[in-house]
């Protein structure tokens, strides 16, 4: 039952917001703390966030972690997505109490130990139980996505042919295509929503100061208002990659 109300998802971390401000959080325990995400890839413990609209969330857990997952990302832009738990109808319940128990708990604590003494070692005994459950969920998680992509794999080198690289049409489309006709070929890479039409408006104020004379320069110069790259050497692939199979259906006809 659990393993369906307590999922673990990584979400662009640029999908996310926080309703607490970055300045109430010390800067030295974010740039700690983004460090030590930049170091082991990523956030051991997960977030707690609430769905706001397809692709947006609001922290509900986890501020610090938040914003030192932003802060990786303003080091290094290759660090994207952040781990997190996001309520939903069946599990908001469940998850709220035991937060909020944890909390109050807590706050019990730390105003008289030696009163509490037998709540810090019910709160020792959930975060101990509860940090078993999350790591057997991300090796079932590892485990799925290894398993899914082992399949994958296979149904696209099933009959595979060689598939003649296009370089100069995707060079063309990121230098001609209009906005709308953009946005929808990100989205086939799956940059869909908000993050697709910011990729898609860099790319075309950075177009106008002068065409992109290759793929590499688009990844050098298109930048999103926070000064990161729009488009990491990743992200091309995924682009590419999609953009060239879709050429191959076409082509199939």
């Amino acid at each position: 039952m659990l393993e369906n109300l307590l999922k673990i998802q990584l979400i662009d971390i640029l999908s996310v917001d926080s309703p607490e401000p970055r300045s109430g959080f010390s800067k030295d325990k974010i740039e700690t703390l983004a460090n030590s995400f930049l170091t082991v890839g990523g956030n051991s413990q997960p977030i707690l966030v609430q769905r706001l609209d397809f692709d947006s969330f609001t922290v509900v857990s986890g501020h610090l972690e938040y914003y030192a997952a932003v802060r990786a990302r303003e080091i290094n832009d290759d660090f994207e997505m952040i781990n997190a738990i996001i309520i939903t109808p069946e599990n908001e319940a469940q998850i709220k109490h035991q937060y909020d128990y944890l909390n109050t708990v807590q706050e019990s604590s730390a105003t008289n130990s030696l009163e509490h003494s037998l709540n810090k070692n019910e709160i020792a005994n959930l975060e101990k139980n509860l940090l078993a459950h999350l790591q057997d969920q991300l090796k079932f998680e590892v485990s799925r996505l290894e398993n899914n992509l082992s399949r994958n794999l296979e149904q696209k080198f099933d009959g595979v042919k060689i598939l003649v690289p296009r370089d100069e049409d995707h060079l063309e489309a990121f230098n001609a295509s209009d906005f709308k006709i953009l946005v929808d070929k990100l989205g086939s890479a799956g940059f869909t929503g908000k993050k697709g039409q910011k990729m898609a408006t860099a790319i075309i104020q950075e177009r106008k100061k002068s065409r992109f004379s290759s793929l590499g320069e688009i990844i050098n110069r298109v930048r999103l208002q926070n000064k990161n790259r729009a488009i990491t050497e990743t992200s091309m692939v995924k682009i590419l990659d999609a953009w060239n199979r879709f050429i191959d259906v076409e082509e199939t006809k």
